[in-house]
């Protein structure tokens, strides 16, 4: 059995105090240093994880910003293509239509030397057929300043019913 007197209770007071002290200076202080290593450790991975997160949120803010702007602009490329594109058909069917412009008028100007032409032609064949005729009918033929005196009363007449025509 144990007795208790007051020297046993000193010593064992001591030795529990000597205990603690040992126990504090070699497993508690050591302990506690791991644990707050740990613990800066921890807060440390915890702030860079922070940091990263902020960082990737700015990140995608400016991608998805570029990328906005990277649509808005190729939308105005597609509507200034669109523009170019109608400018250029505009320039391109207003030249065609100046050229079929220049062709027809071309056109009716040929035709119109060929028919004034023509009308020489004619008036000089029928000129021929009728000196032939006029001689015919007179019988003889006549002298070459009374075929140019006929001549000239004959066109005259023909250009007369001409100008009536047009």
């Amino acid at each position: 059995m144990l007795t208790l007197s007051p020297v046993t209770i000193i010593g064992t007071i001591i030795n529990l105090l000597v205990l603690y002290f040992l126990l504090q200076h070699f497993l508690f202080k050591p302990i506690q240093k791991i644990m707050d290593q740990r613990d800066e450790l921890i807060r440390g991975q915890l702030k860079d994880a922070q940091d990263q997160k902020e960082s990737a949120g700015k990140l995608k803010a400016q991608y998805e910003e570029a990328l906005a702007s990277a649509k808005e602009e190729s939308g105005q490329i597609v509507e200034r293509a669109k523009t170019e594109a109608a400018l250029q058909a505009d320039a391109i069917v207003k030249n065609a239509n100046e050229e079929a412009g220049q062709i027809v008028d071309k056109a009716r100007k040929t035709m119109e030397v060929e028919r004034e032409q023509a009308m020489r032609e004619m008036k000089s064949q029928i000129a021929d057929i009728a000196l032939t005729a006029a001689s015919k009918i007179m019988g003889e033929k006549n002298s070459s300043e009374r075929d140019l005196a006929l001549y000239d009363q004959f066109l005259e007449e023909a250009g007369d019913s001409d100008d009536t025509d047009s």
